[in-house]
């Protein structure tokens, strides 16, 4: 069964968790949280990141590219993945990232009235390398998160 597996790392805030899952769910792949809740900034990092406000983590989909992960929320998933009713960020750092490695990223702003989710890419050939370029804004529809069946995207 598909679960996210902290591996140690603290993440407090609850609506991260909480999509953190629903990405178990649309995938159905385990996910592996690499960083959470920080109090410093690692080489490479943000002095503003939203680790250091503890409503953000690093992960990956077992099984799953990083590029597939993200072109799939971008282009489709991200109704079936994120919650109402918040502002969130989620960035794909590629391969040539300043922050350490690979992976991807999920930042919650806040709480507001529309939902909106913003697309980053950074590290995604050389000369990305630390420079975050946003790929797009998704709002997102009022409500909460319904579970689909994966089976009906490929129809």
């Amino acid at each position: 069964m598909a679960a996210v597996n902290f591996n140690g790392r603290q993440i407090s805030d609850a609506v991260v968790k909480q999509i953190l899952q629903n990405l178990c769910d649309y995938f159905q792949a385990s996910v592996n949280v690499t960083s959470g809740n920080r109090t410093t900034v690692p080489e490479g990092g943000s002095p503003d990141s939203l680790h250091l406000s503890n409503r953000a983590a690093d992960f990956h989909v077992e099984g799953v590219d990083d590029g597939t992960v993200y072109l799939n929320l971008r282009n489709l998933g991200f109704k079936q993945v994120f919650t109402g009713g918040h502002g969130y960020e989620f960035i794909w750092h590629g391969i040539h990232t300043k922050t350490g490695g690979a992976h991807l990223h999920l930042g919650r702003y806040g709480s507001n009235q529309s939902g909106y989710i913003n697309f980053y890419q950074e590290g995604i050939t050389p000369e990305g390398k630390g420079k975050y370029s946003l790929d797009i804004k998704n709002t997102l529809p009022n409500g909460v998160y319904q579970k689909i069946d994966i089976s009906d995207l490929a129809k």
